[in-house]
């Protein structure tokens, strides 16, 4: 069965506010990462998952489903539980793409179902190779390291690993991780039990929690991988730009 895949949506961006409703191209952003996620052909069922009534009327006017959920979640997991909830798909595999990625592959996408249904992890993201060192070093960017079964070992904003006692290379310095998740059946009702922990506070780094609750998190490397993600004016004109480069 295919899983479910789900997009939270919040109007209140603080570097952006509005960022759904943006227009990429002459549409809204978020109908532009639903209409992507749909071409893929990867899910059962897409659904955006919004606290903003116009994020939802664009959605389904452009013939998609949307949900709408409170405004006090902290982040785009209790978001997507309150639709897992409301919906009663505990029993499904559940993906979470970010709502501000309107090019993100089908590559990537495809790569993460995959893991998600053909391995032992309980939790499935991504990672693409640096080759830039201001990337390596900007804190904006989060690296993962993992084990040689593709295990997620730790997540920082601080560049890892760190090369004590040797220069930094040209390429493939190390990984950045790329903001998808899919979940595997019954995950969900689990992690919304989960404490807040230590290094989840220092970082800001919601997958730290399930990591230092013991939950396994695979990450797929995708041999083609691209996406923007949007989160500054300038990352809009970047959009803006690739998307007329398409046409």
């Amino acid at each position: 069965m295919k899983p479910i895949a789900i997009i939270p949506a919040r109007f209140a961006s603080t570097r952006l506010p509005g960022k759904p409703l943006i227009p990429i191209g002459g549409e809204p952003m978020i109908v532009r990462v639903w209409k992507n996620v749909i071409q893929s052909d990867l899910f059962s069922r897409v659904i955006v998952a919004t606290d903003f009534q116009e994020i939802k009327d664009v959605v389904e006017s452009s013939g998609g489903e949307a949900i709408m959920t409170s405004e006090s979640h902290e982040n785009g997991t209790d978001r997507i539980l309150e639709v897992v909830e409301k919906c009663g798909i505990h029993d499904q595999a559940i993906v979470n793409v970010q709502g501000d990625e309107p090019f993100l592959s089908h590559d990537i996408l495809r790569d993460v179902v995959e893991l998600l249904k053909n391995s032992n992890f309980q939790i499935a993201t991504a990672a693409e190779p640096i080759h830039e060192e201001d990337v390596y070093l900007n804190s904006n960017s989060v690296k993962v390291v993992m084990d040689q079964s593709q295990r997620a070992m730790y997540f920082s904003r601080s560049p890892i690993p760190c090369y004590r006692d040797a220069k930094i290379p040209a390429k493939n310095i190390g990984w950045k991780h790329i903001g998808i998740y899919g979940f595997k059946p019954m995950v969900f009702d689990q992690l919304s039990k989960l404490n807040s922990t230590h290094l989840e506070e220092v970082e800001k780094l919601e997958q730290l929690r399930w990591l230092e609750h013991g939950f396994s998190i695979g990450v797929a490397t995708p041999l083609q991988s691209f996406s923007i993600s949007i989160d500054t004016p300038e990352d809009v004109v970047k959009a803006e730009l690739h998307w007329r480069s398409l046409q």
